[in-house]
């Protein structure tokens, strides 16, 4: 088992290995990416590992050797301007990249873990997206608009891996990052001048969202969540 970090002022992409006993991390290798990475993702097989490239504005693909953690270069495929997110579609077969600098989602095949423009090759999304989460049932995705105070619903055709807008949802101010619980029920946003998170229900059926509550307060700017 091993853990990824995008190390965006380093260009690279660090591979540690679990110690199953005690929890504790080792460095294997740290892989050069394209510049300034904002994003790392792992494909559900656990053999692709992918990180979004700030300034170069592309996706650095890597295959991995689920024994020693080492990583090959699988080359690079474009984006959109300044990206930051990224998500694997649990299927496998579809992947999705949040564009900060063109306002929009990247939609991509997934074929032998190398991502491929899809047709449209993306979708717009509402005012400096961030991150991007998907339920677990892939039915759903979700974009918080750091701009807009809102987080931007998709449902997702889970044949054809596009995504159609699904509106907007209300949250806290400059949404940043956010997180689906391990059951699928719920979504968690950060809202970094809140300082609050925001709650919501996902619908089992359709993968929408209902808001739950008010904010709940955090410590000052809150960005990360998991």
């Amino acid at each position: 088992t091993f853990v990824f970090t995008a190390n965006n002022g380093g260009n690279s992409v660090s591979v540690f290995s679990i110690n199953q006993s005690v929890g504790t991390l080792n460095l294997v290798a740290s892989y050069a990416t394209g510049a300034a990475p904002r994003g790392v993702a792992v494909h559900p097989n656990g053999g692709f590992v992918y990180t979004a490239n700030n300034v170069d504005s592309n996706v650095s693909q890597f295959s991995l050797n689920t024994s020693t953690g080492v990583l090959t270069d699988l080359g690079t495929v474009a984006s959109g301007a300044a990206p930051h997110g990224l998500i694997v579609h649990p299927l496998g077969t579809f992947a999705f990249v949040v564009n900060f600098g063109v306002t929009n989602v990247s939609q991509y095949t997934v074929t032998g873990g190398l991502f491929a423009i899809n047709t449209p090759g993306s979708i717009p999304a509402t005012s400096s997206p961030f991150r991007i989460a998907i339920e677990p049932g892939g039915k759903a995705a979700y974009v918080p608009n750091q701009s807009s105070a809102n987080v931007q619903q998709y449902t997702i055709n889970t044949a054809t891996g596009l995504m159609t807008s699904a509106g907007t949802i209300a949250c806290g101010t400059a949404p940043a990052d956010l997180v689906v619980d391990r059951t699928g029920s719920y979504l968690y946003v950060t809202n970094g001048t809140g300082p609050t998170v925001s709650a919501y229900r996902i619908d089992s059926s359709t993968g929408l969202l209902t808001a739950i509550g008010s904010p709940v307060t955090t410590g000052s700017t809150p960005i990360g969540i998991a």
